[in-house]
């Protein structure tokens, strides 16, 4: 292995981390001891239910959209910090709490289950109003720390217009939502366990388990090596390589900050080495990355929704999408190609590039 390849697996490390902080921030714990322990068991553990309930034992779609989401939601409150920037190592109280709360509710719909199945939004208990409430502030303190506050404000406002109708102008007034019937409906089948958390708890999970697996046994590397051997040493090769190695990533992560990310770490510098400019190498980046959220097999979370809410079988959306994706790369591809060509650029030296394979007197590969 050559110098530029041992560099590229050591940035590679780096890169790993790196894809975690571009999708969920700069709050994410690194958990050590026996917590970074529990979490690793307790993930294993929620994809196993999922693959077991889902391929051997079906249960109620109530119970297995509740405990998802119940459980799922403790697994963020252990991995995510209540604010940015700050970077814990272990779970603090209030968020041990969250996560008992979490499936406490988890609890309370598997006991009152038959009881919820005909009352749920129509004729609520208090205790259903509780553990709604309870329920529904959970999920937006997650997506807070997970996501931002964008969507939470957005579905504040929402929220907030079950009550004031009364108050509003012209198509806007309606007479108002009660509280028991708003957080009651709200958290049940007709709402938080609804088609999206249908798609996330049948489809998305799959897919995550299956990208995890090609990450961690190293094929995200195998790509970027790939894409260096083949492009690396045309013209403009390192933007070429973005382009190739952005689409190999988003066969199997599905987003662009991921894709930016892993494959970034290695393109953008040796971009600037042959001559882009630090504004061109991240433009050429971004919009190669951007691609990964289209590219079958893994596309964004927006495909499962799709799928879930039209009928249409998620092959024929992979399908469909194939040749859309093929397109979108290749227009990028020859655009840099053009770009290249006027500004008579050149790709890396031979040395820089990984080899197909170790070559002897005989070889006539190109990686000589």
């Amino acid at each position: 292995m050559n110098e530029a390849t041992e560099k590229r697996d050591s940035l590679g490390r780096a890169a790993e981390a790196a894809l975690d902080r571009a999708e969920v921030g700069t709050n994410l714990r690194e958990l050590v001891g026996w917590q970074n322990v529990f979490l690793f068991w307790f993930c294993v553990l929620f994809t196993s239910a999922h693959l077991f309930i889902l391929n051997v034992h079906p249960i109620d779609p109530w119970l297995f959209r509740s405990g998802h989401v119940a459980f799922g939601s403790a697994i963020g409150f252990m991995m995510f910090g209540l604010r940015q920037g700050r970077q814990a190592t272990t779970v603090p109280w209030y968020d041990v709490v969250a996560m008992a709360l979490g499936i406490a509710c988890f609890v309370y719909i598997y006991v009152n289950l038959d009881g919820l199945l005909f009352r749920a939004g129509a004729a609520p208990t208090g205790w259903d109003v509780v553990v709604g409430l309870v329920g529904t502030a959970l999920i937006l303190e997650l997506t807070r720390r997970s996501a931002g506050l964008a969507l939470p404000v957005i579905a504040i406002i929402f929220l907030l217009y079950c009550f004031v109708g009364p108050w509003m102008p012209g198509v806007l007034y309606h007479k108002g939502i009660p509280l028991d019937q708003t957080f009651s409906f709200i958290y049940s089948m007709e709402g938080v366990f609804g088609p999206t958390t249908a798609v996330s708890s049948t489809y998305i999970i799959l897919f995550i388990t299956f990208a995890g697996f090609l990450q961690a046994s190293k094929v995200g590397e195998y790509f970027i090596n790939f894409s260096f051997a083949i492009a690396g040493r045309a013209r403009g090769g390192p933007a070429k390589v973005a382009v190739m190695s952005s689409a190999l990533m988003g066969m199997i992560n599905g987003t662009s900050a991921g894709n930016v990310a892993a494959t970034g770490t290695f393109t953008i510098p040796m971009m600037k080495k042959v001559g882009y400019r630090p504004q061109s190498a991240a433009a050429i980046e971004a919009a190669a990355s951007t691609g990964g959220q289209i590219m079958p097999p893994v596309m964004g979370a927006g495909a499962f929704i799709m799928a879930e809410i039209t009928g249409i079988p998620y092959t024929d959306l992979m399908i469909a999408a194939t040749i859309p994706a093929a397109l979108y790369f290749l227009a990028v591809y020859f655009m840099i190609d053009n770009e290249a060509l006027r500004m008579n650029m050149r790709g890396l030296p031979g040395t820089n590039c990984p080899r197909c394979r170790r070559c002897s007197s005989g070889c006539s590969c190109s990686c000589r």
